[in-house]
């Protein structure tokens, strides 16, 4: 099997002296194309001769017409003009992706559309539609459709008025108006090859025809084989059996002459693929293309394998890739999406602080700085304060936020000049805030070309479309063996193995076609392009690309989820299995990947390491909530204590419910440190003073007075009824049970114990703080505030092996223990929770086998049994896992 490339050059060669090679065009699809037919040819002639000239489809048409081809930039802008002129209600939106929208109907229009005069009939009467319904409360988006399709000719046509006006237009516009043109302009092109272009709009086509019609030897030549274009149902021959040029050349049958081997490969990870890719280019010595459908993962595919492999990246890197963009749009979507207030928030500053660039190498500095604000929102003078060294690059992003519109391009301009301080070491990162400001320059001169007064949204709308094209270029060796591109750079290249990344369904054929204002029944009338030419034009690219290639690799992710998260193959896996699985020279095998790109810790065992820290924690001091952690999840017992691994304490914009909760029991410890006997009178003044001193409380937590805006005022006001409501009920209380005293708030204690584990005694201590000790007529009271939900059955025990499952009766019963064994003069203790929430019957009484005593028989039950979980807590024999039931794990 010979490539469609050389097949091209032989033809050429074989039709055409030597010396009359110079007088013949060769049309292609991209200058990558170019290339390649040019060292076909070169390789094919002997001797020396004036090549063919080439050229670009987009570059011919071009050539033939009188008007400037424009923009993508000035169409906007252009039409944005128009609809200033026309649009007085406002029916289009002017944002870019509306715009786009309605700039891909206009060219949609030029490209297909032969009688426009019938057209924008038929359009009309779509848009008098409305007028049929004598229903006056229609629905307000199908009153704008209407109008809208009312508008279209109006503004199609003052569009191309305008590029006439000026002699400029699109590449539709103008292939229409060449496609309107007398016959006789094509009469002197001479001898032309059109080569591999498939999907060709209506007015391509004709002018391919007028051109063949009258340059003898003038044709087309596409890679297509006969086995899809046979098969009226197979989209990869749709566009060779829709064209009726008779300058086509005819299908080929060659499509399973030397054997095929079809390999695919299930990857659970994306990283995966560059791990199968590796392996590939390790066992084949052959020229590979590398054909990668998510363009955003070339970057790493290219990283990852350039190693180990010369690798030609033709595309280039895009913008997003580089930090310096995504600095930028940090900033730009901060503008867009920020309130209007000046202040810094705290995730905004952990975001800005966390991009490498930015800290370079004070990022554990500023880490720790960042640690010690308290505040969700600070000033730029405190923001400053903390982060000197970001001052300027603060103060350009803070006037560039309030500046009024006529400013702010001149101060987007300043904020990055100043981003560029801190990539000027940097090519790359440099290159690219060169290309932001050469790019903000070029909209600035063009909007005030086209007089076109643009917001700061629609204008880094704008700007952030055209960035999106742009590429930072990789140095390579177009002979590379390893091609990395893109699947619109197969259509003419052809390698002896090709490799597939990403053959998801999400990526090919990928997502439908932007929508259209053009109703769907216009676009079949007037063969429009649809999802089926989409898919069809897809489905054609990919099967094309399999034609000459002996080895294919399809590799794709694995559908781990459901609904519209579901990863899918793509469905030309299922298809090429299908069609042509049963050839003879065909072979398929599949394979599943196990590498992962970040092995899981799968029941890690404690080394002598682990057991070395869990015995100094023991001796530190052991608290209930470590018991209760192991007792609730043992692997996320194994992070925190063994491991250290510690929550990233911040501020947010929400009160937390730990914050709430501290903030409830500060108010609670004021309240009852300050009257130590309780009583009627006592309970009164607290309900006077809870305003003030919650307010107090409340300060001290929270200096920038976030927990009174927003939700977290309901929270606010939740508080201070929740501590009213306990005090109401303590007065109901305090007339069955009597006054009582306040010993002590907030008690630290600790005791120490020696226990026997695994053949050796060990001092363990233990410790805890007890929010209120009492001393009322019944004994010795510990009282536990709980702001979360509590029910009487979490603290009713029937036997001492059940506070493994109750954890709040295992908290209560620790502080017992605590209390008993440095008070000597104690013999019983019992204790409560204070269920803030649980606002009927707050006060909640732990019991065992209904008895609410305890004394140090029930405390020497108790240490038994945790005794036996220290016990399990230091046997290395026992394995650490995640307990699925578990809802509160930090970290697995």
């Amino acid at each position: 099997m010979i490539k469609f490339i050389d097949q091209v050059s032989s033809k050429i060669l074989y039709e055409t002296p030597i010396d009359q090679l110079h007088q013949v065009n060769l049309v292609l699809p991209s200058n990558r194309s170019i290339n390649l037919i040019k060292q076909s040819l070169i390789r094919k002639i002997n001797g020396s001769c004036i090549l063919p000239e080439m050229t670009t489809i987009k570059e011919f048409v071009v050539s033939l017409s009188k008007l400037n081809i424009i923009s993508n930039l000035d169409s906007l802008l252009i039409l944005m003009k128009v609809l200033e002129k026309l649009d007085k209600e406002d029916q289009f939106n002017t944002n870019i992706y509306d715009l786009k929208q309605l700039l891909n109907d206009i060219n949609s229009i030029d490209n297909y559309v032969v009688s426009k005069k019938e057209f924008f009939h038929d359009l009309l009467s779509f848009g008098n539609i409305e007028n049929w319904d004598f229903d006056v409360n229609k629905n307000l988006k199908e009153k704008n459709y209407f109008s809208r399709l009312r508008l279209i000719e109006n503004i199609y046509n003052e569009f191309n008025y305008t590029l006439i006006k000026n002699s400029q237009g699109t590449y539709s516009s103008i292939c229409d108006q060449i496609a309107c043109s007398e016959k006789k302009i094509f009469s002197k092109i001479g001898k032309t090859y059109f080569i591999g272009l498939n999907a060709l709009s209506v007015k391509e086509e004709i002018i391919i025809n007028f051109i063949c019609e009258n340059n003898i030897g003038s044709k087309v030549l596409v890679d297509t084989q006969e086995f899809f274009v046979q098969n009226h149902d197979h989209e990869a021959g749709h566009f060779y059996r829709k064209q009726s040029n008779k300058f086509y050349n005819n299908p080929n049958r060659d499509l399973f002459e030397k054997k095929k081997k079809i390999n695919t490969y299930e990857v659970d990870y994306l990283q995966n693929q560059i791990y199968v890719i590796d392996q590939i280019l390790k066992n084949d010595n052959e020229n590979i293309a590398i054909v990668n459908m998510n363009e955003q993962f070339s970057p790493s595919i290219f990283n990852g394998l350039s190693k180990n492999h010369e690798i030609n990246f033709s595309s280039g890197f895009p913008l997003e890739h580089f930090e310096s963009y995504k600095i930028f749009k940090f900033f730009c979507d901060s503008i867009l999406t920020h309130n209007s207030k000046f202040n810094f928030n705290y995730d905004w500053i952990s975001e800005l602080i966390s991009f490498k660039l930015i800290s370079k190498e004070n990022q554990l500095s500023y880490q720790k700085k960042l640690e010690t604000i308290t505040e969700f929102e600070l000033s730029m003078e405190k923001l400053k304060l903390f982060f000197p060294a970001l001052g300027q690059l603060i103060e350009a992003y803070y006037s560039f936020k309030k500046s009024k519109k006529e400013q702010n391009t001149n101060k987007l301009e300043l904020l990055l000049n100043e981003i560029q301080k801190y990539v000027v070491n940097n090519a790359f990162e440099n290159d690219v805030i060169s290309i932001i400001l050469k790019e903000l320059n070029l909209l600035n001169i063009k909007t005030a070309k086209f007089q076109v007064d643009l917001t700061l949204k629609e204008k880094l709308f704008i700007l952030n479309d055209q960035l999106s094209k742009k590429r930072i270029s990789v140095i390579g060796n177009p002979a590379s063996r390893v091609q990395l591109i893109g699947l619109l750079e197969t259509r003419m290249l052809d390698s002896e193995t090709i490799i597939f990344t990403n053959f998801n369904e999400e990526f090919i054929p990928g997502k439908k076609m932007q929508e259209t204002n053009i109703p769907k029944e216009l676009k079949r009338k007037y063969k429009l392009p649809s999802n089926y030419e989409k898919d069809a034009l897809y489905a054609y690219y990919f099967y094309r690309a399999i034609h000459y290639p002996k080895n294919i690799h399809l590799i794709y992710l694995s559908s781990k989820s459901s609904g519209i998260k579901s990863n899918e193959p793509s469905r030309y896996l299922y298809q090429i299995k299908s069609e042509i699985g049963s050839e003879k020279n065909v072979s398929f095998s599949m394979y599943q990947s196990t590498q992962k790109d970040m092995p899981l810790l799968d029941h890690p065992k404690k080394n002598d390491k682990d057991i070395l820290k869990l015995l100094n924690w023991m001796k530190s001091g052991i608290s209930t909530s470590a018991i209760n952690t192991y007792l609730n999840c043992s692997l996320d017992f194994y992070f925190k204590y063994v491991l250290d691994v510690r929550e990233n304490q911040k501020p947010n914009e929400f009160l937390k419910s730990n914050e709430w909760g501290t903030a409830i029991h500060n108010t609670l410890e004021q309240l009852f440190l300050t009257h130590k006997q309780i009583d009627h009178v006592s309970i009164k003044k607290m309900k006077s003073e809870l305003s003030d001193c919650l307010q107090v409380e409340f300060n001290k937590l929270f200096p920038d007075y976030r927990y009174l805006k927003g939700k977290n005022k309901i929270n606010y006001y939740q508080a201070e009824q929740y501590i009213l409501n306990y005090l109401e009920k303590e007065i109901s209380n305090l007339n069955f049970s009597g006054y009582y005293q306040i010993l002590d708030t907030e008690k630290e204690l600790s005791i120490s114990k020696k226990i026997h584990l695994a053949g050796e005694f060990i001092e363990c201590c233990f410790k805890g703080k007890i929010d209120r000790i009492d001393s009322t007529a019944k004994g010795i009271r510990l009282i536990d505030y709980k702001t979360g939900y509590v029910t009487k059955s979490d603290l009713s025990i029937s036997n001492m092996d059940s506070i493994k499952s109750k954890h709040k009766a295992l908290q209560l019963l620790f502080y017992c223990m605590l209390f008993l064994g440095n008070h000597d003069n104690h013999d019983e203790v019992y204790a409560n929770i204070i269920a803030l929430s649980n606002t009927n019957s707050p006060i909640l009484e732990l019991n065992y086998k209904r008895n609410s005593q305890f004394n140090n028989t029930h405390i020497q039950d108790f240490f038994d049994v945790v005794q036996l979980i220290l016990q399990e807590i230091k046997d290395p024999n026992v394995k650490l896992f995640h307990n699925d039931a578990s809802k509160f794990c930090s970290f697995c």
